[in-house]
């Protein structure tokens, strides 16, 4: 690397030793070096992304990330970039407009549970992204990642109404399992139409009759105005 840190080729020996687990130290020096060089080349996210998820100190490829954003952030793979930037609970500013111009383009591609799902994680603002939340589970609602997006959006305060439509698919097109709890109990807890889930509260308690999840999910019921008479 003393030798060929700014050449492209670079990339791969960069990459592998931060794979591999190796000490970010002996190749920080090497990878500033490196993206000055080629921080807008389509291949940077392969470094970028490398170092991010060796939990590499984030200052040092922050202007970088946002030179490739600038470039790239409609790009399919600016998926990757985005999400590993959050992941690594890197400001959220820097990429707050190059998540929307990409939602703008892929908002219905099942990939983008992956960037929608890693905004919610570190509670970014709801308003860039809820459109398109919504706009991808009236598309995959039917998939069983949705239930990934249901509970943290309702979670950071997301509105029932606007996914009430995708819920309900997901719930027909979904076994019930233990974590169903999740999502179910988190709809009544933020005010979600009771006859939403009415018949999956009954049949989740008839299901786990006796676990600690199946009572708790009869508080939320009984707590957001649930008759019982039902379960009789």
């Amino acid at each position: 690397l003393r030798q060929h840190d700014a050449s492209l080729e670079a990339m791969f020996v960069i990459g592998a030793w931060l794979k591999a687990e190796g000490d970010t130290a002996i190749v920080k020096e090497h990878l500033a070096n490196w993206l000055k060089q080629h921080d807008t080349a389509l291949e940077a996210m392969f470094v970028i992304g490398a170092w991010l998820k060796a939990e590499g100190d984030t200052a040092i490829v922050k202007e970088h990330l946002a030179n490739w954003l600038k470039q790239h952030d409609t790009a399919l793979e600016a998926m990757f970039v985005i999400g590993a930037w959050l992941e690594a609970e890197g400001d959220k500013t820097i990429v707050k407009e190059h998540l929307a111009n990409w939602l703008k383009q892929h908002d219905e591609s099942l990939e983008a549970s992956f960037v929608i799902g890693a905004w919610l994680k570190v509670k970014g603002n709801l308003n860039i992204i809820e459109k398109h939340l919504v706009k991808w589970l009236h598309t995959h609602a039917g998939n069983a990642k949705a239930s990934y997006i249901f509970h943290p959006y309702l979670k950071l305060g997301g509105k029932p109404e606007a996914i009430e439509q995708s819920f309900i698919i997901w719930l027909d097109n979904n076994n019930l399992t233990l974590s169903s709890f999740y999502p179910i109990g988190l709809w009544l807890q933020k005010g979600g139409k009771l006859s939403v889930v009415r018949s999956y509260v009954a049949e989740y308690i008839d299901k786990f009759n006796g676990n600690v999840k199946a009572d708790y999910l009869l508080n939320n019921w009984v707590d957001a105005g649930g008759e019982v008479p039902f379960l009789l």
